[in-house]
């Protein structure tokens, strides 16, 4: 993250119990489909500093960040997006409260420079927000989205949609090219997929 700010690049990092990748993975390509140099890596798979090679201020870094990684992480990226926060890795973290402390990372080292996108349904996210300096950027959980064309299933991947979609806009990409991505979308493996059609 040191090095990603020296260069004057900007970062996005991804966090949630649910959703990271596919968020992350989705991000990357609208944003790359929109001809912006961009780097996907962290918890995904590939380190941040393997990416470093040939950046400028003009890169876009996103990151998708774990509990584990949030853990030990003293700033926070330019952008956040926070998926969702359920009950999970309690036997690393001890207990919930400090599993989601650790989620809170993410966002707590902001200044009114960084921007929150979130959805409002998670009420510990509110009580975040409500002692930051950071731009508020909320998804509307109930919007209407036409998934038809899209490859990913389940209403879950309607609101990583919506997440990717202000991220992508904050860096101008305009409406119509990120449907055109979410369309072409190849889901990440292992995920939800169609398997076969009984009757």
């Amino acid at each position: 993250f040191d090095c990603v700010k020296q260069s004057g690049a900007k970062s996005v990092g991804i966090t949630g119990t649910k959703g990271k990748t596919t968020t992350s993975s989705l991000l990357a390509a609208t944003l790359k489909n929109a001809g912006i140099d961009v780097r996907l890596c962290g918890n995904i798979g590939l380190p941040m500093l393997d990416t470093l090679e040939g950046i400028t201020k003009n890169t876009v870094f996103v990151v998708e960040l774990s509990s584990f990684q949030l853990a030990e992480l003293s700033q926070s990226p330019d952008v956040a997006i926070i998926t969702n926060l359920f009950r999970d890795h309690t036997d690393y973290h001890g207990n919930l409260e400090e599993y989601w402390e650790a989620k809170h990372n993410i966002m707590k080292h902001m200044d009114e420079s960084g921007t929150v996108i979130f959805n409002p349904e998670f009420e510990v996210i509110l009580h975040w927000l409500a002692e930051s300096p950071a731009k508020q950027l909320q998804i509307d959980p109930q919007e209407n989205v036409d998934m038809t064309k899209a490859k990913l299933i389940g209403d879950h991947n309607k609101l990583n949609f919506l997440m990717v979609r202000a991220a992508a806009e904050l860096f101008g990409v305009d409406r119509m090219s990120i449907a055109n991505t979410l369309h072409s979308f190849e889901p990440v493996r292992h995920r939800l997929q169609p398997v076969r059609t009984v009757n």
